[in-house]
Formats: C-alpha cells, structure tokens, sequence
C-alpha cells in the first residue's frame, strides 16, 4: 500500500517527503494470518506472512495497521 508525499504539489520532486512516523503494528481482521509482519519502506506499506493458502480472487480481506502517522495534507491546520 502506498501513502502519499507529505507535500505532493511541490514542484522539486526531489523536495516531496514522506512523513510517516511511529511504530507501525498490524493485526488481521478476515482471512489473513494472525502473525501479520508489517513495516514502512519510505511511502509504502509491506505486509508480510498474511497468507497461508491461496486465496481467490475478489475474496476481501482484512486488517488494521496502527500506532503511525501520515498527515492528511501539508497546509497549517487551525481552529482547536
């Protein structure tokens, strides 16, 4: 899964940053193993150990990822 620069419009591309922080943890919801291995590689989100047999396509699965951040924007947000 792939999460989005911290500031996307800017326009040196090599200036756009990922801001993901924390310590990342995944737990299965539906179908997926129990033992999920999870961590960030810059942007992207790799999950590991989540099948133990096939599964066919258009099955939906679950899981949660927590205990991270990644802002929803790069402009100042006010008003609390």
């Amino acid at each position: 899964m792939d999460f989005p620069k911290w500031n996307p419009n800017n326009p040196l591309v090599d200036s756009r940053k990922t801001f993901i922080q924390g310590s990342e943890s995944c737990a299965s919801i539906r179908i997926l193993s129990r033992d999920l291995f999870c961590e960030f590689k810059d942007d992207r989100l790799i999950v590991q150990k989540s099948a133990t047999v096939d599964i066919s396509a258009g099955t939906i699965l679950e899981f949660e990822v927590t205990g991270f951040k990644n802002p929803i924007e790069a402009d100042y947000v006010n008003g609390f």
